[in-house]
């Protein structure tokens, strides 16, 4: 990396490549510029030498290794949580290794690239595995980079994929159909107990069936559903009894439900639903900070969307800008060029979608509770 002494830098310069510190920790963001209160910092901070950071990964496209590393990590977990179901209600046990296997692949191309990870994870599936299945190996991917972002420790972030990943081997199917069954009846009351229960079924299978599972995982399991403002389930624990990835967890869990096009899910536009969930994290229901994390890992157009720039030309959202909700970096579809919006004048005016399913949020539903709760 190039080094730059700091007496060398101006007030209002612009570089455009990071400058990080001699770990690689990111100091000022390319695009931004050098401002006063910056150099004081660095002064402050004992910084005479600051480095230029190698030609961005956020303008180069996905690493072709890393999209098969993913694909490949969905598909074995949408076969494995499947698997993991089946043997563990049947009293069979299965080793941690078998279990974490798609969580070990995915977080070693988060950890080489997150945004990449994040936007093969949330692309459309090329085979017939069941959706459901697949949606906890997405919630698992992001859920660790979201972690990654707030800066857990690594073994921790492990941990809230794990959890993220067999979090739904108690529930039954017939409990997740439990709106679709008749009012009033006895049918829908034993589906209805049965999905509000799930969470600590799946805690205890687990505990039963996977030795050496950690405490913390079971802790996220169980409380996957809980929310902020106590509104949640099985427990109606409010905030502060909560563990802080139970949080976050709980956030993803929820975007994923809103985003979902199976019958499972609300089908909304992804940038629809993290603006509806920034919302109701201001309302208290959701953790405030796991919200932000999830829009700064993500961006509010999320990877993966489809956009309509003001010049009437079309992108798609390939990584975040950080703090810089609003200005992703695309990729064009005319030409395959990769644009970071923080440094150019066009801008996204409208999320598109050739997913015909997915559903825009009108004004009218912003206060309503779109996502299953204990209500």
């Amino acid at each position: 990396m190039k080094s730059l002494e700091q007496s060398a830098l101006e007030i209002g310069e612009v570089f455009n490549r990071d400058l990080v510190d001699e770990h690689g920790d990111v100091l000022l963001e390319a695009g931004r510029y050098v401002s006063q209160r910056f150099l004081q910092e660095l002064v402050e901070t004992g910084r005479d030498i600051v480095f230029l950071a190698p030609t961005p990964t956020s303008l180069t496209p996905y690493s072709n290794s890393i999209v098969r590393q993913v694909r490949g990590a969905l598909g074995n977990a949408a076969a494995l949580v499947q698997e993991v179901g089946m043997r563990l209600s049947s009293g069979q046990s299965m080793r941690l290794d078998e279990v974490d296997a798609p969580v070990r692949q995915c977080w070693e191309s988060i950890d080489s690239d997150p945004c990449a990870a994040l936007g093969t994870a949330l692309a459309d599936s090329e085979d017939d595995v069941e959706e459901r299945f697949r949606r906890n190996m997405r919630m698992s991917t992001m859920a660790m980079v979201a972690a990654r972002h707030l800066k857990f420790p690594t073994e921790e972030c492990k941990a809230v994929g794990r959890a993220a990943l067999l979090c739904d081997v108690g529930l039954e199917e017939n409990a997740l159909r439990f709106d679709e069954l008749p009012a009033n009846s006895q049918e829908r009351d034993r589906a209805l107990r049965d999905f509000l229960q799930h969470p600590v079924i799946s805690s205890e299978m687990l505990q039963d069936g996977v030795p050496g599972i950690s405490q913390l995982e079971l802790i996220l399991v169980c409380q996957v559903h809980e929310q902020c403002d106590g509104q949640g389930f099985p427990r109606g624990l409010r905030r502060h009894h909560m563990h802080p990835l139970s949080r976050l967890l709980n956030v993803v869990d929820t975007f994923t439900q809103l985003t979902d096009l199976s019958p499972y899910g609300q089908g909304l536009m992804p940038s629809d639903a993290l603006a509806y969930m920034v919302l109701h994290a201001l309302y208290g229901t959701f953790d405030l900070s796991s919200v932000q994390a999830l829009v700064a890992s993500a961006a509010i157009y999320p990877v993966g969307t489809e956009v309509m720039l003001d010049d009437s030309s079309y992108g798609v959202v390939m990584r975040s800008a950080g703090e810089d909700y609003m200005a992703p970096i695309i990729r064009l579809k005319s030409s395959e060029e990769m644009l970071d919006l923080r440094s150019s004048d066009r801008k996204i005016v409208a999320p598109i979608s050739d997913r015909l399913a997915w559903q825009r949020l009108s004004k009218a539903r912003l206060d309503e509770t779109l996502w299953k709760n204990s209500a």
